[in-house]
């Protein structure tokens, strides 16, 4: 990934997760309360406008941490 869009795709993260650059590594869906199905809408949908990508339904699953969502992009090639 581009160090522009792993930047971008951080900024997504600490904007609807609100946390800080530091938390962004490590953050997880499972047992996480604010990663609930809205935020999981709201982070696709970022992702698809920022990135001008149509991200496939079969993959929506697989957005459940950052390293996961940047490697669905990488396989983007975004």
């Amino acid at each position: 990934m581009k160090p522009e869009n792993y930047k971008k795709l951080k900024e997504i993260f600490m904007e609807i997760f609100s946390i800080n650059e530091s938390e962004i590594e490590s953050y997880r869906r499972i047992n996480n309360r604010k990663w609930d199905s809205i935020a999981s809408v709201t982070l696709i949908a970022a992702v698809e406008s920022e990135f001008n990508v149509v991200i496939d339904v079969s993959d929506y699953e697989s957005f459940s941490s950052f390293a996961a969502v940047e490697l669905v992009l990488e396989n983007l090639n975004v």
